[in-house]
């Protein structure tokens, strides 16, 4: 049986539904990204894991015990928020302290665990700081520090680096998956960000409307999107998507194989590595002509926004850089394409 198990969870807010008959588990020593828009019903998941909201059907199971009617407290777990929720005119020993002080723990055992936390996330030398003088880094280890401490069956974080500059999330991320691997952690992650979600996650669960829409490895995700919000989600740029409406479609079906075509009227998908300006290796292009609208260069790449046929497409290239105006072949990379239904929006085997 899974570590953690939500069996069946729907939550409404008056005439909102926040999450709908979600389903999902989660091992021992591992972690999982639930990944969606503002408002889909992550945050919602997250809080009634934590017992901070009861929900209206469903149960949720930890370690093999139904902990649905247990309080936040009863539950042991540590979660840490988006705001990190520290004690201002406490110092950093004080704080990651006082939460097992308070529970009865004697103060000589709670300050030894405060120290080995303080220690393996580098902040031993902070502990008789307070906050405010503190960096946005070193205050979110604080928070880490905190939810270690009370060595918790699991570890829940709420969009616990958005606080924080772009520089220093990247390092962030990398420290919490390294962190869980020393002390052993199960964490549940919930994050707007699709690079932290990536990165970070054995299992990336996405969500839209409060409907689970794929949980997967985050390769099998983006590799093989399970229907087309997953697709448009799920991808920095994200997918190209074809309709059948479309004067492309239309080029495109009239150069595919029969096979690469079926069924009849999918919806057609194209990651912006899948088409190319340049001759690709093998036989599987099919190639068109576009013009040039807009070139971001990224640095490490670029990203060309081309139209072809009244549609715009943006293609990742490592190379080449066209000027804005300039036509250019496009190549379509059939092997890579995606389809979709038409109707249901799933993905297309």
């Amino acid at each position: 049986m899974s570590y953690l198990s939500l069996q069946n969870i729907s939550k409404r807010f008056g005439e909102t539904v926040a999450t709908d008959d979600i389903s999902i588990s989660l091992d021992r020593e591992r972690i999982m990204a639930v990944l969606g828009p503002s408002g889909c019903g992550k945050s919602t998941l997250l809080r009634i894991t934590a017992g901070l909201e009861i929900p209206d059907a469903g149960r949720v199971f930890l370690d093999g015990a139904d902990i649905t009617p247990l309080s936040p407290r009863e539950r042991n777990v540590a979660m840490v928020f988006q705001d990190f929720a520290l004690y201002p005119h406490m110092t950093v020993e004080r704080n990651l302290t006082f939460g097992l002080t308070t529970r009865g723990m004697p103060r000589r055992e709670a300050k030894n665990r405060a120290r080995e936390a303080a220690k393996l996330l580098a902040i031993d030398d902070l502990l008789n700081r307070k906050p405010g003088r503190l960096s946005g880094g070193q205050q979110q280890r604080v928070a880490l520090g905190r939810a270690i401490v009370k060595d918790p069956a699991i570890f829940l974080m709420d969009e616990p680096l958005s606080n924080i500059d772009a520089q220093l999330r990247g390092r962030m991320r990398a420290e919490i998956a390294g962190l869980m691997r020393k002390v052993g952690g199960t964490l549940l992650y919930v994050t707007h960000d699709q690079v932290e979600a990536m990165t970070l996650a054995d299992t990336l669960a996405v969500m839209d409307e409060g409907k689970l829409l794929q949980a997967a490895p985050p390769r099998e995700v983006y590799d093989r999107p399970a229907d087309l919000s997953v697709a448009r989600f799920v991808g920095t740029p994200s997918m190209n998507i074809i309709e059948p409406k479309e004067d492309l479609y239309r080029s495109l079906a009239g150069r595919l194989s029969e096979k690469a075509a079926s069924p009849e009227g999918a919806i057609l998908g194209f990651r912006p590595e899948a088409l190319a300006v340049e001759v690709p290796d093998g036989e599987s292009s099919v190639a068109l002509e576009g013009r040039v609208v807009f070139v971001e260069e990224m640095g490490h790449e670029n990203h060309l926004t081309i139209e072809v046929d009244g549609s715009r497409l943006v293609i990742r290239e490592e190379r080449l850089i066209p000027n804005p105006g300039e036509t250019v072949t496009v190549y379509f990379d059939t092997d890579r394409m995606h389809r979709f239904h038409a109707e249901t929006g799933k993905r297309h085997d």
